[in-house]
Order: structure tokens, then sequence, then C-alpha cells
């Protein structure tokens, strides 16, 4: 999958106090990405970081409310693979020594060229679209890891069956968008014939080991991943 194919896939969360500044990232952002967050401050970018579960966070450090730096703190605790880029006016060594630890893809300073800031996502999107093992989080606290078919989170571990995890992986490449029977039925089955009930009970299947809330269903098209 090529960076052009991923970056429709993607979800990016921009916290960033500055009106101004705020208004035209986010108009490039949404021409770029699927889906795009946003948040004035670093403790309303945690909360949607926790529902929303984004693949790239771009953060100022100055904010009200929480920092930057605590926000990613936050953030690193459970999860080293979300890809973060800060954009700051803050060249203080301390917070570049801060920014060493929390694990950032980039640090750009303000004010910034358009280039040097498109170049930035571009290395992030590189980057995923040559990883396709990187872990995702999902609802309910879950974290998925495709390179071995684990779903997982503080206190247990569950593993997928193959075809629980073609399910899913095929659910994933359009997150939050239906799936017909009719691609279901080539992704999963393939040269055999799906049933109904087959089907229905592998989604059953999957949503024990996701939660209830974790897929709908569309009467007579399909299902979805909710994220």
């Amino acid at each position: 999958m090529n960076s052009k194919e991923i970056i429709k896939k993607l979800s990016i969360l921009y916290i960033e106090d500055d009106i101004e500044v705020k208004k035209d990232i986010i108009e490039l952002l949404k021409v770029m990405f699927k889906i795009v967050y946003q948040a004035d401050n670093g403790l309303d970018g945690f909360d949607i970081y926790n529902e929303k579960s984004p693949d790239i966070i771009l953060t100022d450090i100055d904010m009200p409310k929480m920092n930057g730096i605590d926000f990613i703190k936050e953030v690193r605790k459970n999860d080293n693979n979300t890809q973060i880029i800060i954009i700051s006016s803050y060249d203080d060594k301390k917070y570049l020594y801060e920014a060493v630890k929390l694990k950032l893809e980039d640090y750009i300073l303000k004010p910034f060229s358009y280039k040097k800031f498109l170049n930035a996502l571009e290395n992030v999107i590189q980057k995923l679209s040559k990883d396709k093992n990187y872990n995702i989080k999902l609802l309910n606290n879950l974290i998925y890891e495709p390179r071995n078919g684990i779903i997982k989170s503080d206190d247990l571990k569950k593993y997928l069956t193959n075809q629980e995890k073609l399910m899913l992986d095929l659910l994933l490449e359009d997150r939050g968008l239906f799936i017909n029977y009719e691609i279901i039925e080539n992704r999963i089955w393939k040269d055999k014939e799906m049933s109904k009930d087959s089907l229905k009970t592998l989604i059953n299947r999957l949503k024990n080991k996701l939660g209830k809330n974790s897929i709908n269903a569309k009467l007579g098209f399909g299902y979805k991943l909710n994220i």
C-alpha cells in the first residue's frame, strides 16, 4: 500500500490553542486525511485520543489545562506506537530533551514552512505504509497486534483464529465504513460459498473478543467496525 492510499485511511488529531494557526492547518489536514480531530488544549486532546484512537497526533507545547509535553507523557504511558509530531515555538534544550525521551517522529519549530510540515507528515505516512503491523487501538481499551493476531488489554490476551484475523483486518481497511457481503465473501471465504449463518457466527465470535459494541450490522448489506 503506497502513501497516497494509506493517507486516505488515516485519522489525525491536531491540538493547538492558537485559533488562527489551527484554522489554516486544519483546512490542509482535511484535504489530506480521512478523519481530522481537533482540540484546544492537552486535556481535551487526551479525551479525544482515548475515545477516537487517532493514527497520528500533531500537538503544540504551550497550551492551557495540560501542555503538550504532559499530554504526550500520558499517551506514552500505554502507547508507544501512535505517531506524534510537536509543532512549537519552544527551542529550549529542556523541551528538546523531553521530546527525545517521548519517542516523537519530529519536532517542528514555529514559524515553519509548509514544505517542512508536509515533509514531516510524509515521513510518518511512509513509515506507516511500510509497517502494516503497527499496533492498533480499538474500542473498550483493547489493543490489536496484527503481527500475531492478538487482542489484549492490561489484564487479558485473546488470540484470533485465522478467519477472525482476516475479518478484523478487512474491517480495519475501511474502519468506520460498512463492508458489503460480496467483499467479505471474496476476501474471507475466497473460492468457497459463504452462508449467512457462517458469517453471523464469525461476527459473533469477533464480538465476543472485541466487545458487543465493536461491530455494527447493516441489514442486507454488511458490517462495519466501530472506532
